[in-house]
């Protein structure tokens, strides 16, 4: 009994550390996602972009632009490396063989380009743009495996990890006999 009032005295400090401590994990994983969603949105902006130059790259025009072309595709491709490391390094792990894809999908046969019927540009231009969007599916579900979203629970969802009555809690009775 005496040692009740040292018990009670300690008891709001060790809650406040607690909560800090809480509040620190929260507020870290909610930046580094923040950081993350940030860079999953500038890769989404460099696939757009080769989509975009392939597209007017394999489209049939009059002037061959191949160099150009190659080197602007070469440029987006090491970008989507590094974006695809510094992810990695926060958790979301994308498939490589992905820049792979995309990459020769854009660059395949693109110096026999001026030698091509307007239909296989075309096509060309086709295969370019499903290999994107396949690529973005990719990153936005291995963002979300890493960083699911938000949802609304309800509260003895929420301290499930400390009470685990609440799995039956419509089903059981607790009765009391004296």
């Amino acid at each position: 009994m005496s040692n009740l009032p040292l018990v009670l005295s300690l008891t709001g400090p060790i809650l406040v550390l607690i909560g800090w401590k809480v509040v620190f994990y929260n507020a870290r994983r909610i930046a580094t996602r923040s950081e993350s969603k940030s860079i999953v949105d500038s890769l989404v902006k460099v696939i757009n972009e080769i989509n975009d130059v392939s597209v007017d790259y394999w489209v049939p025009k009059t002037s061959d632009e191949f160099q150009k072309y190659l080197l602007t595709v070469s440029a987006k491709s090491s970008q989507f490396q590094h974006y695809v490391n510094v992810l990695s390094n926060r958790g979301v792990k994308l498939d490589v063989a992905l820049l792979s894809v995309i990459a020769d999908d854009a660059t395949l046969d693109a110096e026999y380009a001026s030698a091509m019927t307007d239909e296989e540009r075309i096509q060309k231009a086709h295969l370019v743009v499903e290999s994107s969007m396949s690529g973005l599916r990719h990153i936005f579900s291995c963002f979300e495996n890493a960083y699911p979203p938000v949802t609304e629970i309800e509260m003895y969802e929420y301290f499930s990890w400390c009470d685990d009555a609440h799995k039956n809690h419509s089903s059981s009775k607790v009765e009391i006999t004296v």
